[in-house]
């Protein structure tokens, strides 16, 4: 696998405009060599590292990389055990994507918190048009914070928050309205 990742960063000119890594097992230690790929890969658009247990501290790794890559349209970051902490940094990084369209946090660990942290990147990605969260471990106060962030986003046409939705329907919905 880290053959493919080193051939990925070897393309000359930075011209690769989709990488898919998906359901791999990049992990803490992959993470951290995949960082330094990432950056020589100026053009990519399209990035999905998707179900392969990056976690927290993994995250730390990516995010100065993924901070590189202003161009990013796509990015799909699911299933990756990403708690409060991962979600800061993630969300940090999207703070340098002003094209992004779509991100994908889905079926990660953060809660609250996460979501906070997230939600201040959120409001200044003006051309996002669809956010999933679903399947997180969020509660009243992150979906708040989430719904605030997207008032501001005039192209925003999908949120996607299922199962989530149970702290909504304790009165939250009425606030999020």
């Amino acid at each position: 696998a880290w053959a493919f990742v080193a051939a990925c960063g070897a393309i000359s000119g930075g011209s690769l405009t989709a990488l898919d890594l998906s359901n791999g097992v990049i992990g803490v230690e992959g993470a951290a060599h995949l960082g330094a790929v990432l950056t020589q890969l100026s053009a990519l658009q399209r990035v999905d590292l998707s179900h392969n247990s990056i976690d927290d501290n993994g995250a730390v790794f990516l995010r100065d990389a993924l901070s590189t890559l202003t161009t990013l349209r796509c990015l799909n970051f699911s299933n990756n055990e990403i708690g409060d902490e991962g979600a800061r940094h993630v969300g940090e990084a999207l703070g340098f994507m002003p094209l992004l369209r779509s991100v994908d946090l889905s079926q990660n660990w953060f809660g609250d918190e996460g979501a906070i942290h997230l939600s201040a990147a959120l409001g200044g990605l003006l051309a996002l048009e669809r956010i999933d969260l679903r399947c997180l471990h969020v509660g009243r106060e992150g979906w708040m914070a989430v719904a605030r962030a997207a008032t501001a986003l005039m192209a925003l046409n999908h949120l996607n928050g299922w199962a989530g939705y149970r702290e909504l329907r304790a009165g939250g919905a009425v606030e999020v309205a």
